[in-house]
């Protein structure tokens, strides 16, 4: 079980205290030593509100993401996240 799952069972937050409640254990748990911020490491097209967290003990990395109007959720993040197989282009629509 990840110390995420530990954290928080649930994937999305129900209510504004949930998340600020996972915030504060999430805080407790870097200042602990077993979760680490980490560089989010693909550039999207469209720009996101995340940040992506590595569990020491599993390397395992989670991505804690906060929607605008929408419930804050974390997921864990994909292989091809980490390692995308093809660079993300992103297309200016800027003419001279």
């Amino acid at each position: 079980m990840s110390i995420f799952t530990e954290m928080y069972d649930l994937r999305r937050f129900a209510t504004v205290h949930e998340y600020k409640e996972f915030l504060s254990k999430l805080s407790l748990a870097i200042e602990k030593g077993w979760i680490e911020e980490i560089p989010v490491s693909i550039k999207r097209q469209v720009p996101r509100d995340e940040r992506w967290f590595r569990e020491k003990s599993s390397g395992e990395v989670y991505l804690l993401e906060s929607l605008e109007g929408k419930p804050a959720y974390w997921r864990p993040v994909e292989p091809e996240e980490l390692f995308p197989s093809t660079p993300i282009t992103v297309v200016s629509h800027m003419q001279n």
